[in-house]
């Protein structure tokens, strides 16, 4: 389902203007390990946000929230944001992380070279020079930096006082480079037990950035909850100075607890953002695209300096708010490649569901060689390719859909059954069109169709209509002088109502009237 249109409160482009992190699998290049896993990362990122504005906004308006309501709601929206980037690892989202966490300064990617490494399994050969000199080349690490902290991880392998508690064991048990991981696992221990020298923890330092042990968490969040809620009621809203080292001072404290396994930067920025709102100011985007691969972009000076001063961290909220206030941040292209994306996925897990035979990559292989040919880095056009990609794929599968369905024995569905599915279709058109009026047929599949007084305002019930689910077909026309808008379910009904109950999961309600109010047109 397109939450787009539900958020009410908050910017879309939040959702749309970041870049999706890739998944462990991508090297596979199927339609499910990238564009996928894209789609459910859009989709998450505003289901969080929809969550939010729902269910912890209120709270922080009315300065009424509670710290025991501020754990919940993190976690919840910690469910929806990190859902997907967490399900490549069996991993749950919404739950504090039972594992070590470490934040490469140089990218996340760079673990898997140091744990390849200490398995003699490293490619460009296993002397530390050699492999120092890969880092430096690669990862932009000072070679000094890189020995020393080989020479470390030597020591903590051979050291064999130092113990992993069993949840650590458990993640070493399951990898392909046990001893490594081991060793990892070790260093993480005797950084947190205080049993490295100030040389070695510095050295540790420029690496990476040890979290704090996963039992310690909960002591943690508390603290950092009971912190929070009293500070929201002294914070002056009409100081933006103030306001901007509050959200700040959010942002830092949260992401240096990092109390989930991955999406805490972007849990983050939705508390930073609920807070802004709540007291007055408009929600920002503390990255623009590209400013994470930009050292000069003011973002990434923030983050840099941000475990000594918060100071430039505030600075950019000030000037992002400042930046919103006169126009909150739009991109179209980057809007619309979010939509075809969603809509393209959404497709062809149906098509998969309904006709598991059917290999969708195939169908993809050409498409992909057409726009892989057409893409060019100087250009920059990356967005554009993908959205032409997302058009010729959901072409493509709408007809592929159609041949199939064709081909499937219609089997009559009892009266009751039959008038049941109707009411449920009527409401749901209803529930999102925000009119009433519906006529319906069941000749060829379900199909509703009203007429209106202008062609405009059926583009507009239309558009609605179809961004909140591509289970159905909707098309608009003019008959006998009156505009007609008419949707197409088919056979697809048990997908518009799954739509529906997603929906319902997240706002926390299923009364009619809270959903309309939220879709109401503006003609």
């Amino acid at each position: 389902m397109y939450y787009r249109d539900f958020l009410k409160e908050f910017n879309p482009a939040i959702a749309y203007s970041f870049d999706p992190e890739s998944s462990p699998n991508c090297d596979l290049q199927t339609l499910q390990e990238t564009y996928f896993h894209d789609a459910g990362q859009y989709q998450d990122m505003m289901a969080a946000y929809l969550y939010a504005q729902e269910n912890l906004l209120p709270l922080v308006k009315t300065k009424s929230l509670t710290s025991t309501d501020l754990l919940e709601h993190l976690k919840k929206i910690h469910g929806f944001i990190a859902k997907t980037l967490l399900a490549p690892f069996e991993m749950r989202s919404g739950e504090y992380t039972d594992q070590f966490v470490f934040r490469w300064h140089h990218g996340a990617s760079i673990v898997q070279e140091f744990i390849l490494y200490m398995a003699n399994k490293h490619s460009p050969g296993n002397t530390s020079r050699k492999f120092a000199n890969f880092l430096l080349k690669n990862y932009g690490v000072p070679e000094r930096d890189s020995l020393k902290f080989l020479k470390l991880l030597e020591r903590i392998k051979k050291d064999t006082s130092i113990t992993i508690p069993d949840c650590a064991q458990k993640i070493v048990d399951r990898d392909q480079n046990p001893e490594s991981v081991r060793t990892l696992s070790k260093l993480y221990v005797a950084y947190n037990r205080n049993l490295l020298s100030a040389e070695d923890k510095a050295s540790v330092e420029k690496l990476c950035k040890i979290c704090i042990l996963p039992e310690q968490v909960i002591e943690k969040m508390n603290e950092f909850s009971d912190k929070l809620v009293k500070q929201l009621v002294q914070c002056n809203a009409e100081d933006i100075d103030e306001v901007a080292n509050f959200a700040a001072n959010v942002f830092y404290e949260l992401t240096e607890i990092h109390p989930f396994a991955n999406g805490n930067g972007r849990t983050a920025t939705c508390l930073m953002n609920c807070i802004l709102k709540g007291l007055g100011y408009p929600d920002i985007l503390l990255r623009y695209p590209g400013d994470t691969r930009n050292p000069g972009s003011q973002y990434s000076k923030a983050i840099s300096q941000i475990a000594v001063t918060r100071q430039p961290l505030a600075d950019l909220i000030k000037d992002r708010i400042l930046e919103a206030q006169k126009a909150p941040y739009k991109n179209e292209k980057r809007e619309e490649r979010m939509q075809l994306t969603i809509a393209m996925t959404t497709l062809f897990k149906r098509i998969e569901r309904k006709y598991p035979s059917i290999n969708i990559n195939n169908l993809a292989i050409e498409s992909i060689e057409k726009w892989q040919k057409q893409f060019n880095p100087k250009l920059k056009n990356e967005v554009e390719c993908n959205i032409g990609f997302c058009r010729d794929m959901l072409t493509a599968g709408k007809n592929l859909e159609k041949v199939y369905d064709a081909k499937k024995p219609n089997i009559p569905a009892a009266p009751d059954l039959l008038q049941k599915q109707v009411l449920q279709a009527a409401e749901f058109i209803e529930k999102y069109s925000g009119v009433r009026g519906w006529k319906s047929s069941t000749t060829k599949g379900l199909t509703f169709w009203i007429t209106l007084a202008n062609l405009d305002e059926a583009k507009i019930i239309a558009q609605k209509l179809q961004y909140i689910s591509n289970a159905m077909d909707v098309n608009t026309g003019m008959s006998q002088g009156r505009a007609t808008v008419i949707c197409n379910i088919g056979n697809n009904l048990n997908y518009l109502l799954e739509a529906d109950q997603g929906l319902t999961h997240i706002i926390g309600r299923s009364d009619k009237e809270s959903v309309q109010s939220q879709v109401n047109l503006s003609i």
